[in-house]
């Protein structure tokens, strides 16, 4: 094996040692398996990771979060443990609407919740469809976002601009 696959592997073990986090499995109706770390105490919180990227994302930076959250950070179906079916939607909405499952499987009803970039798309999603079981928002350079309202300071940059 690659070195530096065995360091990488290494050193995600290290960071989810020192964060208090666990590798679980669970199968959701449907028969689709979330594999997640889970670790902490307090109310939950749940992350989402971005593309291209796995629950192992946030392992560096759990341990600050562990000591006041239940902290739970699945791999999205379609990515790293998670299943992996061919003709399943992966569009957000319909990962959101996994992740309301995978909550519910997991007896929690209101958590808070954290996304990174796709994760972000995914968590605006989500409080869209399901505002009432979630807390609080967290969002980290959020993908997805189409289109923003124009800032006022930018409009009138703009119409000066025009005036030349």
């Amino acid at each position: 094996m690659d070195i530096s696959v065995e360091f990488t592997r290494f050193v995600f073990a290290a960071q989810r040692w020192r964060a208090g986090l666990t590798r679980k499995e669970i199968t959701i109706p449907g028969g689709l398996r979330y594999v997640y770390l889970e670790g902490g105490r307090g109310e939950p919180l749940l992350m989402l990771h971005g593309f291209g990227a796995n629950k192992d994302n946030f392992t560096a930076m759990a341990r600050y979060l562990t000591p006041h959250y239940r902290v739970i950070i699945p791999d999205h179906i379609g990515f790293g443990e998670s299943s992996h079916p061919q003709d399943l939607d992966y569009a957000p909405p319909a990962q959101a609407a996994r992740l309301r499952v995978l909550m519910h499987a997991l007896a929690i009803r209101r958590f808070h919740l954290a996304g990174h970039s796709m994760g972000g798309q995914i968590s605006l999603i989500y409080i869209s469809l399901y505002a009432g079981d979630v807390k609080s928002l967290w969002l980290i350079d959020p993908g997805g976002v189409l289109s923003a309202p124009r800032a006022s300071a930018k409009g009138s940059l703009l119409r000066a601009d025009a005036t030349r």
